[in-house]
């Protein structure tokens, strides 16, 4: 437990072991070398990516029944047909609900008493459980379905498993003797577990397809934050960027990046007169989070760095054996088909 980011009564009473969220400390030098190290991987992940891409692109294609001529890149005359029957959506479509059906069932959740205090607890743990993968807390349906649907159309899907902690002012309604409510405004600390579906899966990074996502050498995955989440996660030490400029460096790059494609003519069709800082208030920032081994202090384990692509700065670092406590990649997933050496299965869907 720290200042910037506090248990609440109840979990201080039990000693509950808590997640640990702030960032660890890294000189100036040692955080280049990271960086560097960091960014070498994106760069040789998004090479090795580059053919399953092309094919994913394919697939997407055939699945929201573009024209055959632009996918198979044929040319045809007037005369001919070049009509998408939408053969390929329709039976992802099947395919997916039967999946669905069959392996999200919530309410067949079933807990077997082996020890003697599993007897008493039983039920709980059933009632428990049902309502944590509920609407009301994890919403885990909508993530389900989602990574069916691209375990199907695309071939591959990937689950993230993570322990989200937020903090948000509430108002406290505490009832008087003599009727009436005393108001009492605080800040309280909310947490939940969740089970995310990466949607975008060329946000997914890694060297080598085939293979066991626990058995890499490293795994990246790009996770989208907005400006106005920076501060808070700056604030509670979840990041650590000692740059007091670093949200205008990137907000400088960003805008940079949006005047090449507007040449000086199609800015005066649109009517803008120039693309200026002060047109993003809040504006997206991309992270690179990495997962691999590295070695600090003369132990070599698996940690998490998230670095700033942009500016080249490095924003968190820990062990994930302080963040996790199994100490693994908190993601699950793989291949609809598993072909040796292949992410996916290669076929085409249509």
């Amino acid at each position: 437990m720290t200042k910037e980011n506090p248990l609440s009564k109840k979990d201080k009473i039990s000693k509950r072991i808590e997640p640990e969220l702030e960032s660890n400390k890294y000189g100036a030098d040692e955080s280049k070398k990271i960086v560097e190290m960091v960014l070498k991987d994106l760069e040789v992940g998004r090479e090795v990516m580059i053919n399953w891409l092309t094919d994913r692109k394919k697939d997407l294609q055939c699945l929201h029944g573009d024209k055959p001529s632009i996918i198979e890149t044929l040319t045809k005359k007037a005369w001919q047909s070049d009509r998408n029957l939408g053969m390929s959506g329709a039976i992802c479509d099947t395919y997916q609900a039967t999946l669905v059906s069959t392996c999200w069932n919530p309410g067949t959740i079933y807990a077997r008493a082996i020890e003697k205090n599993d007897i008493n607890n039983s039920q709980n743990w059933e009632r428990f459980t049902k309502w944590a993968v509920g609407k009301v807390e994890a919403d885990t349906f909508p993530e389900v379905d989602d990574f069916v649907r691209n375990r199907v159309s695309q071939g591959f899907s990937v689950f993230k498993i993570f322990w989200k902690v937020w903090y948000e002012w509430i108002d406290k309604r505490i009832p008087k003797k003599n009727g009436g409510y005393t108001i009492k405004t605080e800040k309280k600390r909310f947490e939940k577990g969740l089970i995310e579906n990466i949607s975008h899966l060329e946000d997914i990074i890694m060297p080598e397809y085939g293979k066991r996502i626990q058995d890499l050498p490293w795994f990246i995955e790009i996770i989208h934050k907005t400006s106005d989440e920076i501060p808070d996660l700056i604030e509670r030490k979840i990041f650590r960027i000692s740059d007091k400029d670093f949200i205008d460096k990137v907000k400088g790059l960003i805008a940079d990046e949006k005047k090449k494609p507007l040449s000086e003519e199609k800015r005066k069709e649109l009517g803008i007169a120039d693309v200026t800082l002060g047109d993003m208030r809040v504006f997206p920032v991309d992270f690179v989070e990495w997962y691999g081994t590295y070695t600090k202090n003369g132990k070599t384990e698996k940690y998490r760095f998230i670095v700033e692509e942009q500016t080249r700065t490095l924003c968190a670092g820990k062990p994930l054996r302080k963040i996790t406590r199994t100490g693994k990649i908190p993601y699950v997933g793989g291949p609809l088909i598993r072909l040796p050496g292949f992410i996916s299965q290669t076929e085409r869907l249509g």
